[in-house]
């Protein structure tokens, strides 16, 4: 979990960026990393990290995979549930609002989730040499891929079939 140090530097490094997200990003790092250490056992590393070195950012190093575990150990205590083991095949809107998901399980059956709030965390794009093209290389040379190859731009294609829009810098 990084962010930069000032807005000022986010607009130097991307002008085109959301500088009011970026601003929320700046100013509630602070408040987030103190959440995230009171969790206990999930922070790796406080120290330096190379980006901080050259003065852009400040963070920790997360062990992700017992973030999750306390993540979803949070939501369920609170009364909420989490899907596990499946994929959204599209989002529910009732009045132009997203209310739910439908979703697939590993033995293809398909629920349908209802819900206030619908996180999409499904990664990024670049496992997609389509997406890569047109978004990032515009059709030239494809990338290397320094991700998992589970990153292929659903969660943006759910958003964008349910009327959601890309960013100017997009």
């Amino acid at each position: 979990v990084w962010a930069p140090p000032s807005l000022d530097l986010v607009l130097e490094e991307d002008p085109d960026c959301d500088a009011e997200l970026a601003q929320i990003i700046v100013a509630d790092l602070p408040k987030a990393l103190s959440w995230l250490t009171s969790l206990g056992d999930i922070v790796l590393q406080l120290g330096v990290t190379d980006m901080m070195r050259r003065g852009f950012g400040r963070g920790l190093q997360l062990d992700v995979a017992a973030f999750v575990r306390r993540a979803v150990a949070i939501v369920e205590s609170g009364g909420g549930f989490v899907v596990r083991q499946s994929r959204p095949s599209s989002l529910l809107l009732q009045d132009g609002v997203v209310c739910g998901a439908v979703v697939v399980s590993n033995d293809a059956s398909q629920s349908v989730v209802r819900a206030p709030w619908i996180l999409l965390a499904t990664g990024g794009f670049q496992a997609s040499a389509s997406r890569v093209g047109e978004w990032i290389t515009h059709g030239g040379e494809p990338l290397l891929l320094r991700s998992n190859m589970l990153s292929d731009g659903e969660g943006l294609a759910l958003g964008l079939d349910a009327g959601g829009v890309l960013t100017q810098a997009m």
